[in-house]
């Protein structure tokens, strides 16, 4: 009966993890800001692309969980975000509060 229930719990917890990193693999590929015409690009390597009508600027990211991003700006600054996707659209939540929005370039 043991390595009945061991196989449950470990099948349980695989769908929950498998659930939870989900919100990780969503995050690749490019974002359009809602507001404007920022396109923010993340791809599997870790370098994230920020770009609007006159810059274009790289950084590193890593996922330090599904729902936390750190942005690397090498020794100027590093940021820490909150992430949520629904609906193919991307909300980053800033440690101040505020938040941006975008939706999956296609």
């Amino acid at each position: 009966m043991k390595p009945v229930r061991l196989l449950v719990f470990l099948c349980l917890a695989l769908a929950l993890a498998s659930c939870s990193f989900k919100q990780t693999w969503d995050i690749f590929g490019k974002w359009q800001s809602v507001e404007g015409s920022e396109i923010v690009q993340f791809s599997q390597d870790g370098v994230m692309t920020l770009e609007n009508e006159n810059t274009n600027i790289k950084a590193t990211f890593k996922l330090t969980d599904p729902k936390h991003l750190q942005i690397y700006f090498g020794s100027l600054a590093t940021l820490d975000m909150e992430v949520s996707i629904a609906n193919n659209e991307l909300t980053l939540v800033h440690a101040d509060g505020t938040f941006s929005k975008f939706k999956r370039v296609k």
